[in-house]
């Protein structure tokens, strides 16, 4: 699948665009793997697979408009790492070091 992203990514002139694939309502998030590796039985039997992109530019900042696991947790608003509690379905957010902030579930 890498070979067939990267001529499909060669041939739409998008070498300087990051290309997200999309494939049964899901991201491709390893394109090392292989097509039956990743197409569900229905595809396997036709050998033939439709697959979803959307094409982005390459941010300036090398983080910028990517998802970054994080072992913490981020304040929403000001990207810093923060402490939470919830009691009565109120997830309190604190220690930012700029603000507190309140989400409520239901």
């Amino acid at each position: 699948m890498k070979d067939i992203f990267k001529n499909f990514k060669f041939k739409v002139k998008a070498e300087n665009k990051i290309l997200i694939y999309m494939y049964n309502g899901n991201i491709i998030q390893n394109i090392e793997l292989t097509f039956n590796e990743i197409s569900n039985p229905e595809d396997k039997k036709r050998n033939k697979m439709n697959i979803l992109f959307v094409e982005d530019e390459i941010p300036e900042h090398p983080h910028q408009g990517y998802i970054i696991k994080s072992n913490n947790i981020i304040c929403p608003k000001f990207k810093e790492n923060i402490k939470f509690n919830i009691e009565d379905y109120v997830m309190n957010l604190f220690e930012c070091k700029i603000s507190m902030i309140k989400i409520i579930y239901f």
